[in-house]
Parts: C-alpha cells; structure tokens; sequence
C-alpha cells in the first residue's frame, strides 16, 4: 500500500532501517500523524520489504489496552509471551517480528500495570536480533529504554504536493486550486487535522447548491469545535515560551527581535509557516485566541500579559455592569438615608473603577490594532 504522507520517511524505514534490523522512534507533536504513519508500516511492508516473508508484524496499541485493569493485565502478559517466543534464537526459522507500539506514554500513565519491569522486560527483549521495535513517542521515552541504539524519525507538516494529491483523491479533480489553498490554509499539513479538515469539506459538498466555494470563516468555527480536545493536547504539550510565539504570532504580529531559535524550532516541528510570520493554520489561530480570551496573553517583548486578561468585548461589560451598580445604589443610598459623605465616598470608588477600567479598555484596543 502506497503512503500519502511521509513518503520519504516511510522509504527510509522500509528499505534503510527494517533490512538492517534497527529499531526506530517516530516523534512528533499531536495531530502529526504518527499513528498513521505505524498502519502505513503494517499495511506495506509485504509490499516494500524484500524478502517480507521472513518478518512478521504486530501492532500494539496501548491507547486501545486502557481499559479495565483485569483486560490491560491479561493484555500485559499476552505482549510479553508473544515477545518471548519471537525473540527466541530458535523462534519460527528465524522469523524477524517487527513490534509497532503506539501510545506508548499512555501505557506509562497505566503504571500499576504497566510497571517497571515490564518495560525492563521490553528492554531485554530487544537484545534479540528477531526483534525490531518501532514505537512511537509524544512525550518522554521510559528510562529503561532510553539506552536502545535507536533511530529517530521526525514527523512535522507534510508537503504541499502530498498535500494537494490526497486532497484531490479525496474531493475529486474538479476541486480547485483555490479550494485546495483555502483548505491547507486553515487545517495546515498535519495529516490529523487535514483530514478532519476534508471531512468538513465534505459536508459542506453536501450542504452546497451549484457552484461550491469553501466557507472560510465557517469552516475555521466547525474544524475548532470538532477537533478541539486535539489542539488542547497540542497545546498543553508546548513549553511556556512557545506558546507565547504561537499567541502572538495568532494575532498577526509580528514576535519580537531575540526569539529566532525558538521561531526555527517551532517552524521544523511545523507549527510555523515557512516564512515564520504566522501558525500553520488559521483554524488553530482561531482557537488559540479563543484560549486566551479568557486568560493572561503571557507574550515576549513588552507586552503586558495583565492588560489581556480579558479581551475588550469582557472589559467593556464590566464597564457596562459597574455603571448599573452605580444608577442603582446612589438612590438606594439616598433613600436609605446615607450620609452625604458617605454618598460621596462611593461615587469617587465608582469613578476611580471606572477610570481604571476605560484606561484599560484603551489599552487593550491599541494592543490588538497596534502597527506591526
């Protein structure tokens, strides 16, 4: 089976690393398609391996084994009897089985099962020469396998030409370029999103009389609400620092002068554009801002997180609000029979408040529609 994505990696694995039995770790953030990338290896390698009678492959995912503790357990010790038997030297006339572990991380969250020795298990296993692991890794390798002699494979956004031809299976030839550049533009190459992104099209296809144009704006709103759980994932696994590239860089700035190691490293993750002025698509601009909506904009350069706390429409309301407490208590005060002093204290509060809360209105104002 042929491989949309990831062509040149997938070549590398099948006709480098497999014939000389090296075992690989395929990184990547969320959404790059690592998943994907492991059912392309058990799909093709009959095709693409020489000689593929002598391998055999098992995909182990360990997201589909969080399940009760009684059926992970019993799942536990199938992996390792079937480990056992193919890294035996007298195993299946010298069968070499190629172990595909997926979500690996999550089996590290699992630790009253997925303990200790059992990666130590993993780990001695592969000593084996009938073994080859290729795992794929989100997070941080267990300790007991960071000494394997590995081979990495990193995941990031794939090509346009990819791109364009997937697309175009897809939805069909008669799909435009223009549709095809409105589609990367807001889902961006990441395999996961992408497609989600041509489902969307999909029914909107569907949806449409005549003439189809993608609704840009509209599909943005769907792609986020559908796939939201994704990008919260992506997000929460970015440092601090990035993160604040990302919001910046979601808001059309431009990111201050000293950031350009850590601009190079999110454009090689391929959550920058290659000119390095925006995120990899406006879907996720769309939800980054709506993150920060409702909490601090931590930015680099001079940017005072505090003055967005809140975006303007939420600083205006509370202007709004404070305006009705003040109509309302100043004759409840009178009537109450307040002293005029007192009367007079909370009217200079309120305006003090107020004042705050207009400077501040101002300043968020110039802060979104400052010159880049």
């Amino acid at each position: 089976m042929d491989s949309d994505f990831y062509r040149t990696e997938l070549n590398r694995v099948f006709h480098q690393l497999l014939p000389q039995r090296k075992s690989c770790l395929v990184k990547g953030l969320p959404g790059s398609g690592k998943s994907m990338f492991l059912e392309h290896i058990k799909s093709g390698y009959l095709e693409k391996l020489q000689n593929a009678e002598k391998y055999k492959v098992e995909l182990v995912d360990f997201a589909d084994r969080l399940v009760p503790s009684a059926k992970a357990a019993a799942a536990k010790v199938k992996i390792l009897e079937d480990l056992e038997i193919d890294s035996a030297d007298k195993n299946q006339e010298g069968i070499i089985a190629i172990y595909l572990f997926d979500n690996i991380n999550r089996a590290l969250a699992k630790s009253e099962i997925y303990d200790s020795s059992f990666f130590q298990n993993l780990r001695e296993y592969q000593d084996s020469r009938n073994l080859i692991y290729v795992i794929t890794l989100g997070e941080s390798l267990p300790d007991t396998l960071q000494d394997v002699d590995w081979e990495e494979i990193q995941l990031g956004g794939v090509s346009e030409e990819d791109v364009s031809r997937f697309v175009r299976g897809e939805l069909g030839a008669a799909f435009s370029s223009n549709d095809v550049a409105t589609l990367l533009r807001v889902a961006g190459h990441y395999p996961f999103f992408l497609v989600a992104g041509i489902e969307e099209v999909k029914d909107q296809l569907e949806r449409s009389q005549g003439e189809f144009r993608i609704h840009e704006e509209e599909l943005e709103k769907r792609l986020v609400r559908k796939e939201i759980k994704r990008y919260g994932t992506l997000w929460k696994s970015l440092g601090k620092e990035e993160q604040g590239i990302l919001q910046i860089l979601s808001t059309g700035r431009q990111v201050p002068k000293g950031n350009s190691n850590l601009l190079n490293t999110l454009r090689e993750n391929g959550l920058v554009s290659d000119n390095m002025n925006s995120t990899f698509s406006t879907a996720f601009d769309r939800f980054v801002r709506e993150c920060t909506e409702s909490a601090p904009l931590k930015q680099h350069g001079r940017l005072r997180a505090s003055l967005l706390y809140w975006d303007r429409g939420r600083t205006l309301v509370a202007m709004l609000i404070l305006l009705m407490v003040y109509s309302i208590a100043i004759p409840v005060l009178v009537i109450l029979g307040a002293e005029r002093p007192n009367v007079s204290n909370f009217a200079l509060g309120f305006f003090f408040c107020f004042a705050v809360l207009l400077v501040i209105y101002i300043l968020q104002n110039w802060l979104e529609h400052r010159p880049k």
